[in-house]
């Protein structure tokens, strides 16, 4: 994968999901219309073994894991998400911080 994108489900809920889900796209839109940043013929590689390939899927746009959309149907959780980290060049985590002290940090 050229990225990994995760986010904690148990505090950012719809909201982190949705923002993933942007993020993950923006990703791809990039590598696709950014001339300056078109992955060459050379780093388009293939979907990497283990993981669902999201649909549509073009070959030439960057590979992004989200794991709702990549981990297979029954596999473990945590072998998935492993796999897919392993295999990923780029680890894009999305943290929150609420005043409360809640969310993905303030609540470590």
């Amino acid at each position: 994968f050229h990225a990994f994108v995760s986010y904690r489900v148990a505090t950012e809920g719809p909201a982190g999901n949705g923002l993933a889900n942007r993020v993950a796209k923006k990703i791809q839109s990039i590598s696709m219309d950014v001339k300056e940043l078109h992955l060459p013929p050379t780093g388009w590689g293939i979907w990497p073994v283990g993981a669902k390939r999201p649909v549509p899927y073009r070959k030439e746009e960057a590979k992004v894991f989200l794991d709702k959309d990549c981990l297979l149907d029954g596999q473990n959780w945590v072998t998935g998400f492993i796999q897919g980290l392993v295999a990923s060049m780029t680890f894009v985590p999305l943290l929150s911080w609420t005043e409360d002290d809640q969310g993905s940090v303030g609540a470590l």
